[in-house]
């Protein structure tokens, strides 16, 4: 006896394929005469955008917050576009471009002058800060387009002064722009990585240069008629610009806010720790990321930890506790301290920061004696604080805590 089925693709689900199969000699055999019950994609319609700009399988291949992300991203964009110009038109201005008495040579001196402080700059950012732009990737996404409007700012005003003050500006706004450079690249890879749900990070990559392309073609369109009022005057430039800067701020903000990350930091544990200990119901994904602040700044608010470090740090400071995997301890610096031992996993790397942000909720000393006293009260709090993460759909991975790579073994002493 015949039996009919339907296939339909997560990516146009309205386009749905009609087939019967009949069993024979022990076999299904599928009719030839497949039915569609969709028409042909149109190049106007949804399906067509979400074939061309979505991943595919969107949206259960991507993260429940790609969307609102996506949208508020292309929005900035387009701002960001605009305030662009408006640099470029300044910069050129400041160049020399429209003015018989430039030189060829000047400028390219000048613009040579320009790259190589940004480089150098993009260089030593990438050198002290690698490590917390993956830790902290929404702080540092919002920070890399601040100093963008901060970077466009100082090209603007370049012209206005002499010679001198505009390479002296314009090399400040290229050193500006390569923070922008490395930081936003890399922030926007770490998002990447947390939108790709289905091993998919390339067509998520893919999609996100698709979108980013359209958005582009949209503001070079408004970038032509930008130009034509920059012409009216330095009135209509500012205006331009302070509209445009407010606006990609505040889109800016709404899409590091629109962000929900299951992976946790120093940030995110530390207001899971809080809440915890206040017998908060506040635990979930939502909650706490709408709670983590999006501001650079506020990162040195956080508890100062060294984590991973060697033992060598702690030399001239007793050690608070050993427990054969952790050691305690006060660093040379006056932070808190945790060496690990080489069979030290990621769960007792992340108990480990549980207990020296709850001491550190709890009492802001430095007494290794009152730690060793209170240590374990908070090992076993750790359990029920383990099992409530993995209950609300926390990643329990420590890979985003800036673990030193540091680990010591005990010998056997000689004599002994």
């Amino acid at each position: 006896m015949p039996r009919r089925f339907s296939e339909k693709s997560s990516n146009n689900e309205s386009d749905v394929h009609v087939f019967d199969a009949e069993f024979k000699n022990g076999a299904y055999f599928i009719s030839r005469n497949i039915k569609s019950r969709s028409s042909r994609l149109s190049i106007l319609s949804k399906e067509f955008f979400k074939e061309v700009f979505l991943p595919e399988g969107y949206p259960h291949s991507v993260s429940g917050d790609y969307l609102e992300y996506q949208i508020w991203d292309s929005l900035q964009a387009l701002c960001s576009t605009v305030s662009s110009t408006l640099a470029a038109h300044a910069t050129f201005r400041g160049l020399g471009v429209g003015h018989e008495e430039a030189t060829a040579a000047g400028a390219t001196f000048v613009w040579c002058l320009k790259m190589s402080t940004g480089m150098i700059g993009g260089i030593v950012f990438a050198w002290l800060k690698s490590a917390s732009l993956d830790a902290h990737c929404k702080q540092w996404r919002l920070f890399a387009d601040i100093a963008n409007d901060t970077a466009t700012f100082l090209a603007i005003v370049s012209p206005y002064f002499v010679s001198t003050y505009f390479i002296f500006l314009s090399c400040v706004s290229t050193l500006v722009q390569s923070l922008v450079g490395v930081a936003g690249g890399t922030t926007r890879a770490a998002l990447r990585s947390h939108q790709a749900r289905k091993s998919n990070m390339a067509d998520v990559s893919a999609k996100d240069n698709s979108q980013e392309q359209l958005v582009n073609l949209v503001g070079m369109m408004l970038s032509f008629l930008v130009t034509l009022f920059v012409e009216d005057g330095q009135g209509v430039v500012w205006s331009l610009f302070i509209i445009s800067v407010i606006l990609h701020l505040y889109f800016n903000y709404r899409a590091v806010k629109s962000i929900r990350m299951e992976s946790l930091n120093l940030s995110r544990l530390h207001i899971l720790v809080s809440k915890f200990h206040h017998d908060s119901p506040v635990f979930d994904v939502i909650s706490v990321n709408e709670l983590e602040s999006p501001f650079v700044w506020d990162l040195s608010k956080l508890p100062s930890l060294r984590l991973g470090g060697p033992v060598s740090d702690l030399a001239t400071q007793a050690v608070a506790s050993y427990d054969g995997d952790i050691l305690y301890g006060v660093n040379m610096d006056g932070r808190w301290s945790a060496c690990y031992a080489h069979k030290a996993d990621d769960r007792a790397i992340l108990k480990s920061i549980f207990v020296l942000l709850s001491f550190m909720a709890q009492s802001s000393s430095k007494n290794i004696d009152l730690f060793g006293q209170t240590k374990s009260e908070w090992e076993k709090d750790f359990p029920r604080f383990e099992a409530m993460l993995t209950h609300n759909g926390w990643s329990l991975d420590t890979s985003l805590f800036s673990v030193d790579s540091w680990r010591f073994s005990e010998e056997p002493v000689d004599g002994l």
